[in-house]
């Protein structure tokens, strides 16, 4: 399964889940170990704020998380089990003399995450460098693919 901005997507049992080109975008990958269901989802702005289109309410943390929780669970996990992996959030582009929009969508992700009490267990955030990411719903093992380190898992 392919996951793009603004999707979010969750398996049960076997099979991965792919999404690429991740730069300021943060994926939320959300796995319970016990029933092996696992999820992305792929978060494009930190909040509403931040567009002009709304409508897409999983390019934002709080709708794409609590969605993709919802989905999990209806696949059997159970959310005392599930643990969050957070990727991406890169500065792609110094355009933003504030906080760039990529450490804003990680702090998002973290603060929505701590308010639904989903531990956040790794993390491969900041940079400038794009990444690839394929969670294996098996194993759960997460693996990150970039051009400038190479491939690393969480």
């Amino acid at each position: 399964m392919r996951i793009g901005i603004g999707e979010i997507g969750a398996m049960r049992s076997e099979g991965e889940i792919l999404s690429s080109g991740i730069g300021s975008c943060v994926l939320v990958i959300l796995y319970d170990p016990e029933t092996k269901v696992g999820g992305i989802a792929h978060i494009l702005l930190p909040d509403e704020k931040y567009s002009r289109k709304v409508s897409d309410r999983n390019r934002f943390p709080r709708p794409a998380i609590t969605n993709l929780l919802s989905e999990m669970e209806r696949l059997g996990a159970d959310r005392s089990r599930i643990f969050a992996r957070l990727v991406g959030g890169s500065s792609m582009f110094n355009t933003d003399r504030h906080e760039p929009i990529g450490d804003k969508n990680v702090a998002a992700c973290r603060r929505i995450l701590n308010e639904l009490g989903i531990p956040i267990r790794a993390e491969d955030t900041g940079g400038n460098w794009g990444r690839s990411v394929s969670l294996d719903i098996k194993t759960g093992r997460v693996r990150i693919t970039t051009y400038r380190i190479g491939i690393k898992e969480l």
